[in-house]
């Protein structure tokens, strides 16, 4: 009788958090498939899906066999980079090694967008390198420069290639050096050890890293926003078309985009589950080896040498340009002159610092609401005997596979009239709904990262408070709190630095009462006031790090932090 009240109360606490979830991640989806079968008259029809395919109109699909293009295509480079050096890394020792691998995911704390434009000043038509070649060898035009869909793969490499490190390196630290040791013994050849023992054992976090890699470069934005050029790609088609307001063909495309990506993460959900491999062996961790000849030891320190210029180049070229005084530099190929101005001028100029403002306010609205619901669903997924946890882990792991154009069409269409979920208010906008827009993109991060604490704490802790007479609320505030409280705070640190850099929803969402940092920068570039864009990007980078370093230093030793450095 007592456990069946139990799991009644936990039915009634349960059903407040399933009606948020449904309300603003499941309905409007549904809200947006019903009008992607909905024709300009509000009748159902296919005619939209009609007009997506049809082969005399063929702007969207040349849009999606583009994307579906760059894709493929991103996951190749992102590999060719990210795989052979977790091998290096993991793998060797050699001078320079230990500072390469703590320095091998700065990219990570760069914002999409801030990436794009440290590359542009970097590599663009009028960048310091190409500019720099053309002056010192006299050309008529700049040798080189990235631009469409080569430039867009340039910078996918350098954003995403840290995904097949992370994954690569992780399995490769899983394998048993004995076994190695043994086939080397038995006369096995570096390729043949290779193809029999380490691919396989590694194949898992490949084909993870791969389907990561894929979805993300499907719903990519902020590359083929600045850089795409004539070329059409699916997730900016859906931003055309809410500019355009053909809101029916937004959805149509939001719905395919959406279906691609929800296969991807369905995959990837397959794949993670079938990645536990265990090996019957000594039990000896994977050993890293000197690189013992001079011309190795050589060979990998320049290696060594290129990437931490290739990695610290977009930031040292961003940090330039924020030093650059607007007006000054023209025609010159490197900037004239240098200050601090525009550092002064984001501070104190109230545009700037109202979207700093908003930015800060925003993110960390969103990222308390984030906590709460992210904790609570964490706390009902790691109930066993809760029976309907799979239906409360779909509905909070969705937002995962929707890239930030669909959100957006998917709050525009849902919220553009009152609803019972808004209080009979309009929220499309409004202040407020960018705030819900970051709070639905990293519930998944919140849940993740809270769920991971959940499932090394012992139940028995719970049960013995309830039966010692403490209520639920009492027990979860003096016994399950403290407890989770590290992993709570490494989410939600991430959290804010994921809502900091945020640009693909802003873009769509923002008005000029909440316009934040990412959309300034963007004004501030087609503005030709380069130095005010590049200070206010440095200003992210620098928030973003600065939370990630106090996340691993802090938590990183503690049960549950999430650790990335």
């Amino acid at each position: 009788m007592k456990l069946l009240s139990r799991e009644r109360f936990r039915y009634w606490t349960a059903l407040p958090l399933f009606a948020v979830l449904v309300g603003y991640i499941l309905y409007p989806l549904i809200r947006v498939f019903i009008e992607s079968l909905t024709d300009r008259s509000g009748n159902l029809s296919l005619a939209n899906y009609i007009a997506f395919f049809d082969p005399q109109r063929p702007s969207n699909i040349e849009a999606l066999l583009t994307s579906l293009g760059l894709a493929f295509a991103s996951v190749l480079v992102a590999a060719l980079v990210g795989v052979p050096l977790a091998f290096l890394l993991t793998k060797y020792r050699f001078p320079g090694s230990r500072i390469l691998s703590s320095l091998v995911i700065i990219p990570m704390v760069f914002p999409p967008l801030i990436s794009v434009l440290a590359y542009i000043f970097l590599y663009g038509e009028a960048g310091f390198i190409p500019r720099g070649l053309q002056n010192l060898f006299g050309l008529s035009s700049p040798p080189f420069y990235i631009k469409g869909i080569g430039g867009i793969l340039v910078i996918h490499a350098y954003t995403m290639f840290i995904y097949f490190y992370m994954l690569t390196s992780s399995a490769l630290k899983k394998i048993d050096s004995s076994i190695d040791e043994a086939a080397r013994n038995l006369g096995g050849k570096f390729w043949f050890r290779f193809r029999k023992i380490t691919f396989p054992l590694i194949t898992p976090g490949l084909v993870g890293a791969s389907l990561l890699v894929f979805m993300i470069a499907m719903a990519s934005f902020s590359a083929p926003f600045l850089l795409g050029g004539r070329n059409r790609f699916l997730s900016l088609q859906i931003y055309i078309s809410k500019l355009n307001g053909n809101m029916e063909m937004a959805a149509t495309q939001s719905t395919i985009l959406a279906l691609i990506c929800f296969i991807f993460l369905l995959f990837i959900r397959y794949v993670s589950q079938k990645r536990d491999y265990k090996m019957v062996s000594k039990g000896v961790s994977n050993a890293t080896s000197d690189i013992k000849s001079r011309l190795g030891k050589w060979g990998a320190m320049t290696i060594s040498i290129l990437i931490l210029i290739m990695l610290s180049l977009p930031q040292v070229t961003l940090l330039i340009i924020s030093l650059v005084p607007i007006g000054t530099w023209t025609h010159q190929t490197f900037p004239p002159k240098y200050s601090f101005i525009n550092y002064i001028e984001i501070f104190s100029n109230p545009r700037f610092f109202n979207s700093i403002k908003n930015s800060l306010i925003m993110s960390s609205i969103a990222t308390l609401v984030a906590v709460i619901i992210g904790s609570l669903v964490a706390y009902f997924l790691s109930k066993k005997d809760f029976k309907s946890r799979w239906a409360m882990e779909i509905l909070a792991m969705l937002p995962w596979a929707l890239p930030g154009t669909i959100i957006a069409i998917n709050l525009i269409i849902t919220f553009n009239r009152p609803t019972f979920l808004t209080g009979g208010q309009i929220l499309v906008g409004t202040y407020f709904i960018l705030p819900i827009a970051y709070m639905i993109r990293n519930i998944p991060l919140l849940v993740r990262s809270t769920f991971a604490v959940f499932e090394q704490l012992d139940e028995s802790l719970e049960e013995a408070g309830r039966n010692l007479g403490g209520n639920w609320f009492y027990v979860f505030r003096r016994v399950i709190f403290p407890n989770i409280l590290p992993g709570i705070i490494s989410g939600a640190l991430l959290t804010l630095v994921a809502n900091i850099g945020e640009f693909t929803s802003s873009v769509m969402l923002y008005t000029y009462h909440n316009k934040p940092m990412s959309m300034e920068i963007l004004d501030q570039m087609q503005r030709f006031n380069f130095g005010a864009a590049a200070a206010l990007g440095i200003l992210q980078v620098v928030l973003m790090a600065a939370v990630m370093l106090i996340t691993n230093r802090y938590l990183g030793n503690k049960r549950g932090a999430v650790v990335y450095f």
